[in-house]
Order: structure tokens, then sequence, then C-alpha cells
């Protein structure tokens, strides 16, 4: 039988850097799965001829939006995920020295 235990520790700092380069990577990867989707909808607009509409700009790009799309979606929300994980980590460390950082669990097996 393998023995744990629980213990309480706090996280008082961000490596601001890893932050914003580990919530940039989440999301390219939304934005690569959103962009997929988008160019799913260019595709079929082309294939359904019509220009006009909601999806008239899709149906323009055509079936190269399948590709064009996942790429520029992701670039555009890598870019502002980084960005915005600099900006949170930089105020979570702020903050944190206020008021102390966020409590978790830890478990260790022995």
């Amino acid at each position: 039988m393998i023995a744990s235990t629980t213990s309480t520790t706090r996280v008082r700092a961000f490596n601001v850097i890893q932050l914003a380069l580990m919530y940039g990577v989440i999301c390219l990867i939304l934005g690569v799965i959103l962009g997929l989707f988008l160019g799913i909808f260019a595709a079929f607009g082309a294939l359904a001829g019509g220009t006009s509409g909601h999806f008239g700009m899709f149906a323009a790009v055509g079936a190269f939006g399948v590709v064009l799309f996942p790429i520029l979606y992701g670039i555009v929300m890598f870019v502002v995920g980084f960005i915005e994980g600099l900006i949170i980590g930089a105020l979570y460390n702020v903050v944190a020295g206020w008021v102390g950082g966020v409590e978790i669990q830890l478990e260790t097996h022995a």
C-alpha cells in the first residue's frame, strides 16, 4: 500500500514569461481549432456558390480557407494570448504580494 501525505502551499509568484508562453500556446491550439471550423464553413460556402449574406466573406475565401484560417487564427491567438499571459502574470505577482497568493494542496506519495 502506498502512503500519501497532503500539504498546503502558496503560489506567491509566477515566472511571467513562462506563464505567457503557456497561455499563448493554449490560445494557439484553440485558434487552430476555431480556424479549422471557419475554414470548413468557407469551403462549404464556396461549394454552395453564395457570396452574399452572413457567410459571404467566408465563401469568397473558398476552400483555401481550410488552410488559411487555422494558420491565421493560430498566429493571432498566440500573440494575443502571450500578451494576455504577460499581463495576467504580472498582475498576479503584484496582487499576490498584497494578499499572499493562492493556496494549493499538494499530495506526495511515499
